[in-house]
Protein backbone atom coordinates (compact mmCIF):
# COMPACT_ATOMS: atom_id res chain seq x y z
CA UNK A 1 0.00 0.00 0.00
CA UNK A 2 2.85 2.40 0.86
CA UNK A 3 4.56 1.80 -2.46
CA UNK A 4 1.29 2.50 -4.25
CA UNK A 5 0.81 5.83 -2.41
CA UNK A 6 4.43 6.85 -2.99
CA UNK A 7 4.09 5.97 -6.68
CA UNK A 8 0.99 8.15 -7.00
CA UNK A 9 2.74 11.02 -5.22
CA UNK A 10 5.76 10.76 -7.54
CA UNK A 11 3.51 10.57 -10.60
CA UNK A 12 1.58 13.69 -9.54
CA UNK A 13 4.81 15.56 -8.75
CA UNK A 14 6.25 14.65 -12.14
CA UNK A 15 3.04 15.82 -13.81
CA UNK A 16 3.28 19.21 -12.08
CA UNK A 17 6.94 19.51 -13.06
CA UNK A 18 6.17 18.74 -16.72
CA UNK A 19 3.25 21.19 -16.72
CA UNK A 20 5.51 23.92 -15.32
CA UNK A 21 8.18 23.12 -17.92
CA UNK A 22 5.67 23.24 -20.77
CA UNK A 23 4.16 26.55 -19.62
CA UNK A 24 7.59 28.20 -19.88
CA UNK A 25 8.10 26.99 -23.44
CA UNK A 26 4.74 28.10 -24.81
CA UNK A 27 4.46 30.69 -27.49
CA UNK A 28 3.57 34.19 -26.29
CA UNK A 29 0.84 35.54 -28.61
CA UNK A 30 0.52 39.27 -29.20
CA UNK A 31 0.05 42.06 -31.74
CA UNK A 32 2.50 44.73 -32.90
CA UNK A 33 0.55 47.39 -30.94
CA UNK A 34 0.59 45.32 -27.73
CA UNK A 35 4.35 44.76 -28.11
CA UNK A 36 4.93 48.46 -28.67
CA UNK A 37 2.85 49.38 -25.61
CA UNK A 38 4.49 46.74 -23.41
CA UNK A 39 8.00 47.97 -24.27
CA UNK A 40 7.03 51.66 -24.08
CA UNK A 41 5.58 51.25 -20.58
CA UNK A 42 8.40 49.16 -19.11
CA UNK A 43 11.18 47.77 -21.28
CA UNK A 44 12.71 45.71 -18.44
CA UNK A 45 9.37 44.02 -17.73
CA UNK A 46 8.84 43.28 -21.43
CA UNK A 47 12.31 41.77 -21.81
CA UNK A 48 11.80 39.56 -18.75
CA UNK A 49 8.33 38.47 -19.88
CA UNK A 50 9.56 37.48 -23.35
CA UNK A 51 12.97 36.10 -22.39
CA UNK A 52 13.43 32.58 -23.71
CA UNK A 53 9.99 32.46 -25.36
CA UNK A 54 8.96 32.35 -28.95
CA UNK A 55 6.63 35.24 -29.76
CA UNK A 56 3.75 34.98 -32.23
CA UNK A 57 2.93 38.41 -33.66
CA UNK A 58 -0.28 38.86 -35.67
CA UNK A 59 -0.76 42.11 -37.52
CA UNK A 60 -1.40 43.98 -40.74
CA UNK A 61 1.53 44.08 -43.15
CA UNK A 62 2.82 47.59 -43.90
CA UNK A 63 5.58 46.39 -46.25
CA UNK A 64 7.77 43.46 -47.18
CA UNK A 65 11.38 43.87 -48.24
CA UNK A 66 15.05 43.13 -47.75
CA UNK A 67 17.67 45.02 -45.77
CA UNK A 68 21.34 44.08 -46.06
CA UNK A 69 20.32 40.69 -47.47
CA UNK A 70 17.81 39.96 -44.69
CA UNK A 71 14.13 39.67 -45.60
CA UNK A 72 11.70 41.47 -43.32
CA UNK A 73 8.01 42.14 -42.75
CA UNK A 74 6.93 45.49 -41.32
CA UNK A 75 3.69 45.54 -39.33
CA UNK A 76 1.61 48.71 -38.96
CA UNK A 77 1.44 50.35 -35.54
CA UNK A 78 -1.93 52.06 -35.07
CA UNK A 79 -0.86 55.14 -33.11
CA UNK A 80 2.43 55.94 -34.80
CA UNK A 81 4.12 56.59 -38.10
CA UNK A 82 6.60 53.88 -37.07
CA UNK A 83 6.33 50.16 -37.81
CA UNK A 84 7.31 46.94 -36.05
CA UNK A 85 10.07 45.26 -38.08
CA UNK A 86 10.33 41.46 -38.08
CA UNK A 87 13.40 39.94 -39.75
CA UNK A 88 12.42 36.67 -41.38
CA UNK A 89 14.58 33.60 -41.94
CA UNK A 90 16.09 33.35 -45.45
CA UNK A 91 14.38 29.96 -45.83
CA UNK A 92 11.01 31.80 -45.79
CA UNK A 93 11.64 33.89 -48.94
CA UNK A 94 9.38 31.75 -51.16
CA UNK A 95 6.54 32.05 -48.63
CA UNK A 96 7.07 35.81 -48.34
CA UNK A 97 6.35 36.21 -52.07
CA UNK A 98 2.75 35.12 -51.37
CA UNK A 99 2.15 37.87 -48.77
CA UNK A 100 0.83 41.35 -49.63
CA UNK A 101 0.73 44.80 -48.05
CA UNK A 102 -2.54 45.20 -46.08
CA UNK A 103 -2.84 41.46 -45.45
CA UNK A 104 -3.09 40.16 -41.88
CA UNK A 105 -0.54 37.47 -41.06
CA UNK A 106 1.25 35.86 -38.11
CA UNK A 107 4.98 35.46 -37.63
CA UNK A 108 6.73 33.48 -34.91
CA UNK A 109 9.96 35.16 -33.75
CA UNK A 110 12.65 33.70 -31.53
CA UNK A 111 13.79 37.08 -30.18
CA UNK A 112 12.10 40.45 -29.74
CA UNK A 113 13.96 43.66 -28.94
CA UNK A 114 13.04 47.33 -28.87
CA UNK A 115 14.66 50.54 -30.07
CA UNK A 116 11.96 53.12 -30.81
CA UNK A 117 9.84 50.25 -32.22
CA UNK A 118 9.55 46.46 -31.76
CA UNK A 119 12.00 44.36 -33.77
CA UNK A 120 11.87 40.60 -34.21
CA UNK A 121 14.67 38.25 -35.21
CA UNK A 122 14.73 34.70 -36.56
CA UNK A 123 11.07 34.87 -37.56
CA UNK A 124 9.10 32.31 -39.52
CA UNK A 125 5.63 32.49 -41.04
CA UNK A 126 2.99 30.71 -38.98
CA UNK A 127 1.53 27.88 -40.99
CA UNK A 128 -2.17 27.06 -40.82
CA UNK A 129 -2.87 23.62 -39.41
Amino acid sequence: MRIYIVSIFLFLSLGNFLAASNSNSKIFKTTPDELDQMFSENELFANEKLDGKSVEITGVIASIGKSMGKPYVEFKLSNSFLVAVMFVEISEINSLTNLRKGQTTSLICEKISYFMFPTGENCTIKRSK
